[in-house]
């Protein structure tokens, strides 16, 4: 870096908009600063208790769906039917079709 482009660099304190925090202090009053001091606990809480409300929202899905499986794995297993009736119904299917098309 040549001595040039380093002078040409904005500093620190150019990135730092000192007019604008001195207007900022300028304007700032105790009342706005005990309102905000105030407040931060409720924006506190009121974070907190969406962190956890949000937290036992996944916990309870979780468990209800663990719930819901487990009731169907415990419950009775559908009967399938024979695999004949399944090959008879498959072949009556075929000709119905075959029928449909023009029995070809």
């Amino acid at each position: 870096m040549t001595m040039t482009q380093t002078m040409d660099r904005p500093t620190f304190r150019d990135r730092l908009h000192v007019d604008e925090i001195k207007h900022q202090a300028k304007h700032a009053s105790p009342r706005r600063a005990a309102e905000t001091v105030g407040s931060a606990p409720f924006v506190a809480a009121g974070y907190a208790a969406r962190f956890v409300i949000a937290g036992l929202w996944a916990v309870a899905a979780w468990a209800f769906s663990a719930l819901r499986m487990g009731w169907r794995l415990a419950g009775p297993k559908p009967e399938l039917p024979p695999a004949a009736l399944l090959a008879a119904e498959n072949e009556m299917l075929r000709e119905e079709l075959a029928r449909m098309r023009g029995g070809s």
